[in-house]
């Protein structure tokens, strides 16, 4: 769907982000549920894991009075999110709208890319 010239990608919420805001899509956990031996890890065992994310849409930037900066984040690059509540507060903003597992958050809540 292309609206004023932004794709929104396939499967995504028609939504755009703002100034200097992600969209994100929650990656499937990969999650141990045997080790290396085979012995089963009860699930209250497991380590938590890191969560990963797909930028799915990036703002334009954040507008200032020397011009526009613009998003140094682009569409399909994986990353980790800084603070693993700040995820649960917008996934659970973008269920009540019926997108599951995207989320909007601003560019700096980004700690790092994944490179493969």
């Amino acid at each position: 769907m292309t609206k004023n010239s932004y794709t929104i990608p396939e499967g995504a919420p028609p939504l755009r982000p703002r100034q200097a805001q992600v969209m994100l899509r929650l990656l499937p956990a990969e999650s141990k549920e045997t080790t290396e031996s085979g012995l089963f890890i009860p699930e209250s065992m497991q380590k938590a894991e890191i969560r990963k994310w797909e930028i799915v849409a990036v703002g334009e930037g954040v507008l200032t009075q020397n011009g526009l900066i613009p998003c140094v984040s682009k569409p399909g690059q994986i990353v980790i999110l800084k603070a693993p509540a700040l995820p649960a507060r917008a996934l659970s903003y973008m269920e009540e709208y019926g997108f599951k597992d995207y989320a909007i958050v601003n560019e700096t809540d980004i700690f790092a890319d994944i490179v493969i």
